[in-house]
């Protein structure tokens, strides 16, 4: 009777054991999955900010040439003001010139999306994305 008792003792014991290991197990790979799906889903998030930088660094740059092309047509504007009306200057049409350029600069800056340089069409590529 002895060892009919340690008997189902050693059994109660092993499976005991085999219940923890089998439950640890469980969590091991419950664990492993939701740390692969964590890591996939920080990825994704860093290559949204990622991206979402790159368009606003884009934004800035635009802006910085809308700027940039504001500035000289208003200088290249100040300085044909300045000159004297009843002579023609000889680099008058030169200015006149250099304005229409950033003109139509700034008029791509300013198009619809299907211009690749305009604000509109930064704007759908940060939309779509």
């Amino acid at each position: 009777m002895a060892s009919n008792l340690e008997h189902h003792k050693l059994t109660r014991f092993f499976f005991t054991i085999s219940v923890f290991i089998t439950a640890t197990s469980v969590l091991v790979v419950y664990t492993t999955i939701m740390a692969t799906h964590y890591g996939i889903k920080k990825d994704d998030i860093q290559t949204h900010l990622v991206k979402s930088q790159d368009w606003w660094n884009d934004y800035q740059a635009h802006k910085l040439r809308e700027k940039i092309f504001q500035v000289e047509i208003d200088n290249l504007n100040n300085t044909l003001n300045q000159l004297p009306i009843s002579a023609g200057h000889p680099h008058q049409g030169i200015y006149v010139k250099t304005i229409s350029k950033y003109q139509s600069y700034l008029s791509k800056l300013h198009a619809n999306k299907s211009v690749t340089d305009s604000f509109a069409n930064l704007a759908d590529k940060a939309k779509t994305e």
